[in-house]
């Protein structure tokens, strides 16, 4: 059992896509949701939370699967070959462990993901709503998608797609000046289907869910830089179509990004033809 806690709900995201793209492949896979009360950083229950980590280890040490440490008050254990009654106990005694019994304000569920994978792709949804596009079996449509973007960027990001969408390339431009957005997103607002995020952040959630053919991404993000965000694309995707953007073009800047997976470097200023000669020679679009 693994535990992840750095970019937990990013990770737990791009699962539960996984779950929602081909649900037959989870079979005897099961997830337990541990929901503990928010404290205050100054509560000595926090010194009880810190021991959930070593606990589920404990428990879960030879069992296949991962512990999402979300936030603070949010557990997702997700493992295969375990039974109901295991993870009741685990579940039950959390909530003892924080409460000392007393278990009215924190809670847990299990789902048997073979059987209810639609169930709980509803369940997270609703408890986290800006990843409402989750439907099995079927593909998230232009609304959904404009209601998910706009848990990750200001009001005037928006997705637009055209009147052809199974034929245009879905592009995801990272870039935190809006005046930038804007001018790309305008640019090319016929010849692509866009999501936009101002920053890494927002982008790694974005690309678990959009999916997108073509990522346009700036080097210099006020989160993380686009190096990070980069290679974390590239480890979950060897084949993703990143293009770097940088007002930055040195040479060590360019050969940096391509020797991490990036198929392509665009100094700023840009023109059409530069953005066009990049999402034409995706392979993903053809």
């Amino acid at each position: 059992m693994k535990t992840v806690t750095e970019d937990a709900g990013i990770e737990l995201v791009s699962l539960i896509h996984s779950i929602n793209k081909d649900p037959q492949s989870w079979e005897n896979w099961r997830c337990l949701h541990i929901n503990l009360p928010e404290l205050s950083i100054y509560s000595e229950d926090l010194q009880v939370i810190d021991c959930m980590k070593p606990l589920l280890e404990s428990c879960l040490k030879d069992i296949e699967g991962n512990s999402f440490f979300c936030e603070q008050n949010d557990i997702f254990i997700i493992c295969k070959n375990i039974s109901h009654n295991i993870l009741q106990e685990i579940g039950q005694h959390a909530c003892d462990l924080i409460f000392d019994g007393n278990t009215l304000s924190s809670y847990y569920k299990i789902f048997d993901l073979t059987h209810d994978g639609q169930e709980f792709v509803d369940y997270y949804c609703k408890q986290n709503e800006r990843f409402t596009i989750f439907s099995l079996p079927q593909i998230a449509t232009k609304r959904e998608y404009v209601e998910s973007e706009k848990a990750f960027s200001p009001q005037e990001e928006k997705i637009t797609q055209s009147p052809e969408h199974r034929k245009t390339p879905k592009v995801l431009l990272v870039e935190d000046d809006p005046v930038t957005r804007w001018m790309v997103r305008n640019t090319l607002r016929n010849e692509c289907d866009f999501a936009t995020a101002q920053n890494g952040n927002k982008a790694l959630s974005l690309y678990a869910s959009y999916q997108p053919d073509v990522v346009f991404l700036d080097i210099n993000l006020p989160d993380r830089d686009g190096h990070s965000v980069l290679k974390w694309i590239m480890r979950r995707d060897p084949g993703a179509y990143v293009v770097m953007f940088s007002g930055e073009s040195h040479l060590d800047n360019i050969v940096g990004t391509l020797e991490d997976g990036a198929k392509g470097f665009i100094a700023k200023p840009f023109h059409k033809n530069q953005l066009l000669h990049y999402i034409d020679r995706c392979p993903n679009v053809h």
